[in-house]
């Protein structure tokens, strides 16, 4: 037996002796374990009380647990390509149970030898359960907006405050589906501020695409393209009444 081995018994003997307050805390440590470790977790099968239906039981998988289903796979008339597979049995496993007379939950379960490759430190970050907006973040993020600072802007400050997108916490798409949520509950909260902020940003949208319009017509002024069909004709008339762009469409 090898000191990788030793640190192996160490470390789960460690872990199946923990005890938690309760279900989430027990979840934020195995999410966290898995993040280290270079995996994501999926929430599984929950018991409840059947006096006050509170949970009483709760199992926590590695996200490659299990196998698709075969009616996913095999299902007729497909018109969409597969998604890739991710799943593939994956034996990994965290049960804890709620002690009763101790209010305090207890590690029933514990398996911690993967049959896949685990991630790599810098690629971690991106697995399913480590991406997602803390409470606090979120203020920020709102009152980034508030002041009118654009995403891509936030996610790079953030970036380098923390020391590089991995220690950030969420990515791209968390930050623009909660920066969706979050200006859509605005704009209900304030209807009035909302509305003109909807209005002079419909007048900004409408005032670039006139721009941009001009700009086209004024190029397609100044110059010609090649007329280089049998229908000269209709290619003049294509000239005088299309831009540039549109004229070569036209002109295939």
């Amino acid at each position: 037996m090898n000191w990788q081995d030793i640190a192996s018994l160490k470390e789960y003997d460690r872990i199946i002796n923990m005890t938690f307050s309760s279900e989430t805390e027990a979840f934020k440590f195995f999410n966290a374990y898995a993040k280290r470790k270079g995996f994501s977790v999926r929430k599984s099968i929950i018991k409840r009380d059947k006096t006050n239906g509170a949970i009483k039981f709760r199992r926590f998988y590695c996200s490659r647990h299990g196998f698709r289903e075969k009616k996913h796979i095999d299902k007729p008339n497909r018109k969409r390509q597969h998604k890739l597979l991710t799943r593939c049995g994956c034996p990994v496993k965290f049960c804890v149970k709620l002690d009763k007379r101790t209010g305090m939950w207890w590690v029933q379960d514990f398996n911690d030898c993967h049959n896949h490759d685990l991630a790599a430190v810098d690629t971690a970050p991106f697995l399913r359960s480590h991406c997602f907006i803390s409470e606090a973040q979120k203020l920020e993020i709102s009152s980034k907006r508030a002041s009118g600072i654009r995403n891509c802007q936030i996610l790079d400050y953030d970036a380098r405050c923390r020391g590089g997108y991995q220690n950030r916490g969420y990515q791209e798409k968390n930050l623009y589906n909660f920066s969706t949520v979050h200006e859509r509950s605005s704009f209900l909260e304030d209807d009035a501020d909302s509305i003109i902020r909807a209005i002079q940003q419909f007048e900004r949208c409408l005032m670039r695409m006139r721009t941009k319009e001009a700009k086209l017509d004024c190029i397609a002024f100044q110059k010609e393209p090649v007329l280089q069909t049998p229908f000269l004709d209709l290619e003049k008339s294509a000239v005088c009444n299309y831009t540039t762009k549109v004229f070569y469409i036209v002109q295939k």
